[in-house]
């Protein structure tokens, strides 16, 4: 077994994490908005919309970062 077939294994299983946690989110954030309330004891839309909030708050800095981390989405 080589690096190269442990990088890619390893990436791919982090892939399929992240693509299981999304699935979760948006979910959550669906089941919140047409229930109302909280899943699981978290309510995700207001954590969302706490997001949303610091990077509005931090001015043109806020704006740069929301910039650089949707720039890592695929």
């Amino acid at each position: 077994m080589n690096v190269k077939s442990v990088v890619s294994t390893i990436t791919d299983s982090v892939d399929s994490l992240v693509a299981v946690a999304t699935s979760l989110i948006v979910l959550s954030v669906f089941t919140g908005i047409l229930f109302g309330g909280s899943i699981f004891g978290v309510s995700v839309v207001e954590n969302v919309m706490t997001l949303i909030q610091a990077f509005l708050d931090g001015g043109f800095a806020g704006l740069l970062a929301l910039l650089v981390l949707l720039s890592f989405w695929k």
